[in-house]
Parts: C-alpha cells; sequence; structure tokens
C-alpha cells in the first residue's frame, strides 16, 4: 500500500470515526432525566419559572447567520486571491471581478429586500 492510499484511508477513518466516537460519548455522558425530581427537566431561567415557549429565535436570526457566513466565506476568498495576486492571470483577475460583482448583487438584494427587519 503506498503511502498517498495510507494517507487517504487514515484521513477517512479519523473523519469517519471522530463524529461517530463523540456521538457514542453524549449518548453515554449526557445527564439522564429524573422520574423522581421533575423540577429538574425544567430549564434555569435566572431562578424563574420559564414563561412560554422555548421558540425565542425568530427566523430572521438565521438569515443573518446565513449572511453572515456568506460574506466570511467571500472575505476569506478575496483575501487568498489578493495574496496572490501577483502570479495570477488576466482571466483570474475577471473571474475575481465577476465574483465581487455577485457579492454585491447579494447584499443589494438583502438590503432591499426588508427581510432584515422581520426579526
Amino acid at each position: 500500500m503506498s503511502k498517498a492510499s495510507l494517507s487517504i484511508l487514515i484521513f477517512a477513518g479519523v473523519g469517519l470515526g471522530l463524529p461517530l466516537v463523540t456521538i457514542l460519548m453524549s449518548l453515554f455522558l449526557r445527564p439522564r432525566k429524573s422520574a423522581r425530581e421533575p423540577q429538574e427537566a425544567v430549564p434555569y431561567e435566572s431562578g424563574s419559572v420559564p414563561i412560554g415557549s422555548n421558540r425565542a429565535v425568530g427566523f430572521g436570526y438565521y438569515q443573518y447567520a446565513l449572511l453572515f457566513l456568506l460574506f466570511d466565506i467571500a472575505a476569506f476568498f478575496l483575501i487568498l486571491a489578493s495574496l496572490i495576486a501577483p502570479i495570477l492571470t488576466s482571466a483570474a483577475f475577471i473571474s475575481i471581478f465577476v465574483f465581487i460583482i455577485f457579492l454585491c448583487l447579494a447584499i443589494w438584494y438583502a438590503l432591499k429586500s426588508k427581510n432584515y427587519l422581520e426579526i
């Protein structure tokens, strides 16, 4: 077996094994519900009894989170592109420029849609 295939096999084993180990550990180490004390199942909120449902986060926050991830990845891409800018061809510069245009259109659409106000 070559070194390349062995490294791929180890990488795949760790990639598949680590999530399985963490799921199994969470099954064994999680707190169990007590039949003796029903108060233990109630979430603690500053010493007071919780009022209402536990669905306090609206969908608008998920939109913010997705927009943040989108622009965070885009910023990372642009930083990497700026690091290799001296060796890029003109086709690469054009593709980066098109990427920036699409990014600006996404920002414009997000602000124009007014969905960010519905939190």
